[in-house]
């Protein structure tokens, strides 16, 4: 299992369309106590405040695990160097048309809206 799984696992929750903001607290409140995430990170998670420097545990408690479209880079050696999410409003709480969190050694590495391409 690789490290984004199991930050996926272990932080994520999984949004629907009866998702209620309670689960996201209670979500933090555990990784809060378990040492995963300290105090002040748990509180920006509740703010959906996503920065760089950021561990990815926090994009996924923050935005959830269910994804509108997840994207890998690999080196010549088949080494995972970013990951990168896409969340929209149709799965996370994060305005429309969405946020790219960009992840590079289990570390937030950008955070930036999701760029609409649109007909001319």
């Amino acid at each position: 299992m690789t490290k984004s799984s199991i930050a996926q696992k272990q932080c994520g929750i999984w949004l629907g369309p009866k998702f209620a903001e309670t689960e996201t607290r209670a979500r933090v409140a555990g990784l809060v106590s378990s040492g995963v995430l300290t105090q002040a990170q748990g509180r920006r998670v509740i703010a959906h405040d996503i920065r760089v420097g950021d561990p990815e545990c926090m994009a996924y408690a923050a935005y959830g695990a269910s994804l509108a479209k997840q994207s890998f880079a690999m080196d010549l050696h088949k080494n995972l160097m970013t990951v990168e999410w896409d969340f929209t409003c149709q799965h996370s709480p994060v305005s429309c048309p969405g946020l790219v969190v960009v992840i590079a050694d289990g570390k937030v590495s950008s955070v930036y809206p999701l760029q609409t391409t649109r007909g001319n």
